[in-house]
């Protein structure tokens, strides 16, 4: 019996090439829009779309619930690790061993796991390397060194954290735009990895010697809200992105990954915090500790005190990650009497539940020249030479580091 409908240009076969024809035009749009704003004149692969995806953790992330961050087997993660800075170097030849550098980061990290028991690599990264001149263009070269790496640790059963470094090139004491471009990069890249957290901006650093109308508070304004400031010896202002705003570019790339805020004054100062909490979930507040910070720093006799008022008390309440430890000959934190204050440090951070980002596995400081298993020791000495040569340096914190972590460090999510 013949079909009761009218054939037509519309029906059958045409209709079927139509809608195919139609679908590729779409797509072919969408896929034009997504990419223009990634494009740059200068060439270089473009970095990735930003796409809608629902900011949930990735199977196995860490997450914060209340003050403290939780594994994936929901016990606390506590962090034991050291700091790599390879990455952030304007001279990326450190990626490469030689007679002059014979330990790369890579080195490092398989060190870190197998002979000093760490759970957490920092790893510094650079904007100037990420992007192509200052543009949003990706240099895919570099974005495969910090894959190679992160893949490394993960692979060994550790944390990556990501931390923006800008110190290395002079640059921005707070975060400014770049940072924004920066993470929201990262994120997209990471947010499916539930083995890398983001360390939003190395050492915020704006103080009263920078900008001749710093107080506590306004300063406090800026890392949380960002602003603008006309600094010591400029004309015209300079505008600095708040962390807030960092957070809210990381989650709009649909990345729930763990963020860590560090506090002023170099991550030394969390004084104002309960204030100026950011908001949103997973994060936690950066706090470097050091041999006594106030009136009498870097000498005070009151450390144990300070150390209770400037991290103690504030990590009942909130998430506190204790970052990148410094003590050593030519550090600017470097304490004479660190043979009796380092061994109380580990103790106070012991009884509060907290851990140390240690930097750093390099000669003189970590160790004992290049040898990543000989570990500087304050073993007979009693005072500190804080103007030893790093080369030949051979005391300092690293067999007390090295026993703690062997006491207390546990695998990532193990």
């Amino acid at each position: 019996m013949p079909n009761q409908r009218e054939r037509g240009p519309w029906s059958g076969a045409w209709r079927w090439l139509l809608a195919l024809l139609a679908l590729g035009i779409v797509g072919a749009v969408i896929w034009l829009v997504a990419t223009s704003d990634h494009m740059s004149s200068k060439g270089g692969s473009p970095s990735p779309p930003v796409t809608s995806v629902p900011v949930v953790p990735p199977s196995g992330a860490l997450r914060v619930a209340g003050n403290q961050i939780l594994d994936s087997t929901g016990r606390q993660y506590i962090p034991y690790g050291f700091v790599v800075w390879c990455l952030s170097s304007p001279d990326l030849s450190c990626a490469q061993s030689s007679s002059t550098n014979p330990n790369t980061d890579a080195d490092k990290i398989r060190a870190a796991a197998s002979f000093w028991h760490a759970n957490t690599i920092r790893i510094q990264v650079a904007w100037q390397h990420l992007f192509v001149g200052t543009t949003t263009t990706v240099d895919r070269s570099y974005l495969a060194q910090l894959d190679s790496e992160v893949a490394l640790v993960r692979s060994l059963h550790m944390l990556s954290i990501l931390t923006l470094q800008t110190e290395r090139y002079d640059g921005s004491f707070m975060p400014d735009s770049h940072a924004v471009s920066f993470w929201s990069v990262m994120a997209r890249h990471y947010a499916s990895d539930p083995t890398v957290a983001f360390d939003l901006f190395n050492e915020p650093r704006l103080n009263a010697k920078h900008w001749p109308g710093w107080t506590e508070a306004s300063m406090w304004e800026i890392w949380r809200n960002g602003g603008s400031v006309t600094l010591t010896g400029d004309s015209a202002p300079t505008t600095f992105v708040g962390m807030q705003q960092l957070v809210d570019t990381i989650r709009a790339a649909g990345a729930a990954n763990v963020v860590v805020a560090e506090g002023n004054q170099t991550d030394h100062d969390l004084s104002l915090l309960p204030q100026y909490t950011l908001t949103g979930q997973n994060i936690a507040y950066g706090m470097e500790p050091d041999l006594g910070r106030g009136v009498n720093f870097p000498y005070a006799d009151d450390t144990p005190r300070l150390w209770a008022t400037n991290w103690g008390t504030l990590s009942q309440t909130y998430p506190i990650m204790m970052e990148g430890f410094q003590d050593y000959p030519g550090a600017s934190l470097c304490n004479p009497r660190s043979p009796q204050l380092f061994p109380q440090l580990l103790a106070a951070l012991q009884a509060d539940h907290l851990g140390m980002i240690f930097y750093s596995l390099d000669p003189g400081i970590g160790v004992v020249g290049t040898n990543l298993q000989q570990p500087t020791s304050f073993d007979g000495v009693t005072r500190f030479d804080c103007s030893a040569d790093l080369a030949t340096n051979t005391a300092g914190p690293g067999a007390d580091l090295l026993g703690w972590f062997q006491a207390n460090s546990s695998p990532l999510g193990g």
